[in-house]
Parts: C-alpha cells; sequence; structure tokens
C-alpha cells in the first residue's frame, strides 16, 4: 500500500484495500501511512481514496508529522487545499517541535501556501517552541513577499524569540535585511509598528481600480 500510493498507483491502492489492506498501517524508517507519503508527495487522488477508506489524516510519523504537515511541505497547492477542507481539520496544528503549517509555508519560502493557510484562518503569530512565530521563519529565510503576507496579516513585529531576537533581527543576522526593509517600506509600517497613512494617489496609482479593469466599457463609463 505504501509503495502504490507514493507512485500515485490509484488502481493498485484499490485492489489492495478491497483485499484488506489496513489503510493506517505504518511502515518504513518514518514509521508513516500511506497518507502521509500521498501528501508529502501532494497526490490529491490518491489522499482522497486513502481518506474515503478511512486513512486518518490526524495520525503522526517518527517526525511528529501528521498529513497535514506533509502536504505543506510539498508545496501542492491543491492537495494543501483539499486537506484544510476536511472535517475538523486543524489548521493550527503543531509537530513536535511546535512548527504549524504556516510556519512550514514561511521556512519553504512558499507565499502561495502562506496565502492559502492565511485566507483559512492560520494563526500568524503562532509561536513554536522556540518562540518564533511564522515571521521569524520568513525573515530567517529571506522571502519579501512571505515576509510582506505575514506583516498584512497581522503578525507582532515586535515578538521576540526565546533569545529575545525579533523577526528583523533574525533578517539582519542572516542577511536579508534588504528583503526585510523593501517588505516594510512597502507596507509604510513605522518604527513604532504603526503603518503610516499614504496619499490615496500613491496606494492606488492606477487611476482605475483593479476590479473596474476588467469589466465591460459601459459599467466603468456609466
Amino acid at each position: 500500500m505504501h509503495w502504490a500510493a507514493i507512485n500515485d498507483k490509484a488502481e493498485a491502492c484499490t485492489y489492495l484495500i478491497e483485499q484488506g489492506a489496513e489503510v493506517n498501517a505504518v511502515g518504513g524508517t518514518l514509521q508513516a501511512t500511506p497518507l502521509h507519503w500521498a501528501a508529502r508527495n501532494g497526490l490529491t487522488r490518491i489522499m482522497d481514496l486513502l481518506i474515503q477508506h478511512g486513512a486518518n489524516p490526524r495520525l503522526l510519523d517518527v517526525q511528529g508529522y501528521s498529513s497535514l504537515h506533509t502536504v505543506t511541505h510539498s508545496s501542492s497547492y491543491w492537495a494543501l487545499l483539499y486537506l484544510l477542507c476536511r472535517p475538523k481539520m486543524p489548521i493550527d496544528e503543531p509537530d513536535r517541535s511546535g512548527h504549524t503549517p504556516l510556519h512550514w509555508a514561511a521556512y519553504q519560502r512558499d507565499d502561495v501556501s502562506i496565502r492559502i493557510l492565511l485566507k483559512l484562518g492560520a494563526d500568524p503569530n503562532a509561536v513554536d517552541h522556540e518562540g518564533r512565530t511564522p515571521l521569524h521563519w520568513a525573515a530567517f529565510t529571506g522571502n519579501k513577499r512571505c515576509i510582506t503576507q505575514l506583516l498584512e496579516a497581522g503578525t507582532d513585529i515586535h515578538a521576540k524569540n526565546r533569545d529575545l531576537r525579533t523577526a528583523e533581527d533574525m533578517a539582519s543576522e542572516f542577511r536579508h535585511i534588504d528583503a526585510w526593509n523593501a517588505a516594510v517600506d512597502k507596507l509604510g509600517i513605522k518604527a513604532d509598528g504603526s503603518r503610516e497613512r499614504k496619499p490615496l494617489s500613491e496606494v492606488c496609482r492606477s487611476p482605475m481600480p483593479c476590479w473596474a479593469r476588467s469589466c465591460p466599457k459601459e459599467l466603468t463609463h456609466s
């Protein structure tokens, strides 16, 4: 079952299930389930097949990862959305180090997964066992888009980890201060963490709002 799931063999998975194979069986050095591996590879079709036959996405492998963590590792957006839409799926479920899926998306510089997680209610101020927020990890990896999205979502820019370092401190330490400053300047964030009000001409540089540009002319000129 593990090999069929890993290799995206839906027919083989179906046959094995019909023959009584255990969908939640654990195996390999990671002691992972077939669903863990399907999620790690972003195989939505296999994930759905296994879950429809009783696979439990909340089970942890030896690393402390649930299928939600492994699907975030895959950076497969449809697979992530599929799993997040399952009933009672905790979007901020921590692994054994306290990392939520949002932490992992920030660490992987995956701004699309960050957007999905935030839209579906992920906590931008969740902290891992070292006191680091997703913003700390975005600053550590230096991705401007990730930093920007987390700041827009209301992450505490002054939050400190257990070493009393802010996300800005981490950006400076790991030589990503230019990306940090670009994100902060773009959002107009001042030293105290508040955002300055920019003139409308700077906020909306186009004379026509983006939603209107795709409208029929008779609507935009009425």
